[in-house]
């Protein structure tokens, strides 16, 4: 299991890593955990009674290190690294999902209690660093992302978020609301949004190819 950004690595951290906006907690604890799993198959769990459950997975390995995080709101609830996946349980209704970097991408969500969604995170060449991306993932979704998600999901770690990040999302509060407002205003006045609607849970996890 990695166990993301250790101590030995704090004192570097701000001159290094912050251009990956990995970032790292003044006290040296985790940002995350990856952990690898039996034959690279995911493990997607059902949410709990009354509770939605999103998926967010980045296939590929383009862009490296860099661990993009996602927030719900303004609340950063999963990162993820190169092949690999994050779950995160929430409220059934209505969300905002952003993806965050050198940018922010912006999904609206509408969700079912008891329902299973799916997102794909990726990202690509920036000005200085890299964008981020973030699209729902359904059938008929635009390409063949959602044909491909079985095999995405045969070929991944999970990524689970630890102790350090709420520190480091605290020390970062107004750099990360600062470029969250930058991009949510011209995002929330656009006509169409990329969109995760209700219809487009699932009761059951998709499941990896063999």
């Amino acid at each position: 299991m990695s166990r993301g950004i250790g101590p030995k690595l704090s004192a570097v951290c701000g001159l290094v890593l912050a251009a990956m906006f990995i970032g790292c907690a003044g006290s040296g604890e985790p940002l995350y955990y990856e952990r690898s799993l039996p034959g690279g198959l995911a493990q997607v769990h059902k949410p709990s009674p009354g509770r939605s459950m999103v998926v967010f997975i980045r296939p590929g390995i383009y862009g490296g290190n860099i661990g993009i995080n996602v927030l719900d709101g303004r609340k950063i609830i999963a990162q993820c690294r190169p092949n690999s996946y994050g779950q995160y349980e929430c409220d059934p209704g209505k969300h905002v999902f952003a993806a965050i970097h050198e940018n922010v991408a912006f999904v609206e969500a509408d969700l079912l209690p008891d329902r299973i969604y799916y997102a794909k995170v990726s990202v690509n060449m920036g000005w200085w660093s890299a964008r981020a991306n973030l699209w729902p993932l359904y059938p008929g979704c635009e390409g063949n992302a959602w044909q491909d998600l079985p095999k995405w999901l045969a070929n991944v770690s999970e990524v689970t978020l630890g102790p350090g990040m709420g520190e480091w999302e605290a020390e970062n509060r107004e750099s990360l609301d600062k470029k969250y407002n930058a991009f949510y205003g011209p995002w929330s006045a656009m006509a169409n949004h990329k969109e995760l609607r209700p219809e487009h849970g699932l009761t059951e996890p998709i499941p990896p190819a063999q």
